[in-house]
Formats: structure tokens, C-alpha cells, sequence
């Protein structure tokens, strides 16, 4: 079976870039997101910068389709929260007790277009990039073989989340579940794909006892821990996955 990662092949000028430069890349876009204060800006670093650069890659279809799936549970969450709770003196919307305010809806829109752009800089940099040329690169300019491999499996944790949450989905509607339909029913069924997701998640957190044996009156350590002081590769993917939880949601939303 294939590791699971975001990397689409091409041959464009992009793909042929140092991985070293894509991450450079990469940090000039989420130092600009973090430095501008207007949501229009932002709108057109994301526009201007990372939309060309997904034409030149030959990824532009599969780059918005990613930011899109990515991108709306934490707007959703976002436009909510801000627009009921968010201080302010502008009513657009009054239900019961909450208010729908115009100032929580710019702070929420300035919020969504900053991740836009952290998120679009963080994809298009995976799916231009090979994973094993990446860890290579950063080995042989000389960082450290573990750190090296942290950083790998962040980078595919996204795609794992997806083809878990795929296959949850699949099993659903092999036992009649109705996933098609109007957003309103896809948002009551989204539970049913959720729960599955968020205990397989919880099982990989969860952690494990090393496998010691008794020789000659003393426990001795496995051998994989013997090993040079090496931590298991399962530890560092339990170490990652937290960071990346928030996006689990969006993978069932095919």
C-alpha cells in the first residue's frame, strides 16, 4: 500500500523548484498573512500569489478543490462564533437573545482569509513537493535524521485523515447511509462519519506499553528502543497527530 500523501506529479517549473525553496516560499507567505491587517490584502495575496503559482504548478483544479474542503468548517465555525458573540454596535440580525453583528463578521472574515492563505501556502507547497526529496534536503543540509522525519509525517497527516475518513464514509454507505443530498442533510448525517473518525483518532493517541521481556531477573527494552536511543515511528505520528485534528472534519466532505 502506498503512503498516503497530498504530492501530485508534473512536470512543471514548480515541481522542479529545491524543496528548500518551496519551503522558503512557503514561510514568506505565512510571514506576509501574519503581517497584513486588511482582509482585502489578504484576498489578494491569495489571489495575485498562491493562485498563479498553483497555474505554473498544473495543480490549479485540485489546489482550490483542497483549500475549499479545508478552508469552510473553520469559516463556518468562524462567521458563527464572531458574528453572535463578538462584541459590538452594528445589529444585522437579532434571534432571541443573540445578535448577528457586522463588526464579529469583518473580524471573522479577517480571520478566514488569513488562514486561507496559511492553508493555500501549507498545500501547495505539499502537493508540488515529494516527501522523500523534502526529508532528503533537509537532511543533507544537515538537520537531524528525527526532526526530519517529524516534519514528514506532518506533512502526511492531512492525506491520512482523508483516506480514513474516506473509508469511513464508504462503510456508512455500504450499510445504507444517504450522504448525497441537500446541505442540511449532509450536515445531520456528518455525526454518523464524525464519531467513527474521532475514536480511530483516539486509539492512535492512545499510548502504547513498550514490550519489555524479563531476562535473567531484569526487564530488558525492546530492541527498537535499544536502538541508538531511536524513538518509534509510531511515537512520532501520535506526537503530530494532535496538531492536525481540526482539519478531520473537512476530509469526510468529498
Amino acid at each position: 500500500m502506498s503512503t498516503p500523501t497530498l504530492y501530485i506529479p508534473r512536470s512543471s517549473g514548480l515541481h522542479a523548484l529545491h524543496p528548500l525553496t518551496k519551503i522558503a516560499m512557503t514561510g514568506v507567505f505565512f510571514v506576509a498573512a501574519a503581517t497584513l491587517s486588511n482582509v482585502w490584502w489578504l484576498l489578494a495575496l491569495y489571489a495575485v500569489g498562491l493562485l498563479p503559482l498553483a497555474f505554473w504548478g498544473q495543480v490549479f483544479r485540485p489546489f482550490i478543490k483542497s483549500n475549499a474542503l479545508l478552508i469552510w468548517p473553520f469559516a463556518l465555525s468562524l462567521f458563527l462564533i464572531q458574528g453572535f458573540f463578538a462584541r459590538g454596535t452594528h445589529v444585522l440580525l437579532q434571534l432571541g437573545p443573540l445578535s448577528l453583528k457586522e463588526e464579529g463578521l469583518w473580524l471573522a472574515a479577517h480571520f478566514t482569509a488569513r488562514l486561507l492563505v496559511w492553508l493555500g501556502a501549507a498545500v501547495l507547497m505539499m502537493i508540488v513537493t515529494r516527501p522523500d526529496k523534502l526529508m532528503l534536503a533537509l537532511i543533507e543540509r544537515g538537520m537531524p535524521r528525527q526532526i526530519a522525519y517529524i516534519i514528514l509525517a506532518a506533512l502526511q497527516i492531512i492525506p491520512r485523515f482523508q483516506d480514513k475518513a474516506q473509508g469511513i464514509l464508504d462503510a456508512q454507505r455500504s450499510r445504507g447511509l444517504e450522504t448525497e443530498g441537500s446541505l442540511i442533510h449532509r450536515m445531520r448525517n456528518h455525526l454518523t462519519t464524525e464519531v467513527p473518525l474521532q475514536r480511530w483518532l483516539k486509539r492512535a493517541l492512545r499510548p502504547r506499553k513498550p514490550d519489555t521481556t524479563y531476562v535473567h531477573g531484569r526487564h530488558r527494552a525492546p530492541s527498537a528502543a535499544r536502538d541508538q536511543g531511536r524513538v518509534s515511528p509510531n511515537w512520532r505520528i501520535q506526537k503530530v497527530n494532535p496538531f492536525c485534528a481540526g482539519v478531520s472534519s473537512s476530509s469526510c466532505w468529498r
